[in-house]
């Protein structure tokens, strides 16, 4: 199986996608950006700079290798809404269909729906999910923790 790896990175004022240029180059553009969008100045661009003492994993996303029922591709960090099954509700004789918002992270080597840092399932490409933000862009969309 072949596996597309590329990245996306938050400046603190937009998302910058990895293009066809090696990873290594990607991530000293993006250092460069995350300190000119946080207001930092210009410094040099390497990952000690990084604004609030933060590495470049406090930005940088991966994709997953899957994209949504819209063919938009799914990366960590995303605001995914996602159809909970019929038999997977507490009334099984309910046909209503039903969705929840989670955000996809990387946990044990796998890409999966978290919520309020339970772990909802795994990202897998049969899944009907539609992808309708990020954390960084759209936090509001997220559930808010209870209690």
């Amino acid at each position: 199986m072949n596996r597309i790896i590329k990245f996306r990175v938050w400046t603190g004022k937009q998302m910058l996608y990895q293009d066809e240029q090696y990873l290594a180059s990607f991530i000293r553009r993006a250092v460069l950006q995350i300190n000119l969008d946080n207001e930092r100045g210009f410094q040099q661009a390497h990952e000690s700079y990084l604004p609030d003492g933060k590495s470049i994993d406090d930005y940088l996303m991966q994709f997953t290798g899957l994209t949504d029922c819209h063919d938009k591709e799914i990366y960590e960090g995303d605001v995914i809404r996602w159809k909970i099954w019929p038999s997977s509700v507490e009334d099984e004789n309910d046909t209503i269909e039903k969705y929840v918002v989670d955000a996809v992270t990387m946990l044990r080597g796998c890409f999966h729906a978290v919520r309020r840092i339970q772990i909802i399932g795994t990202i897998e490409p049969y899944r009907r999910l539609e992808v309708i933000g990020n954390l960084y862009e759209n936090a509001d969309l997220l559930p808010q923790k209870e209690g």
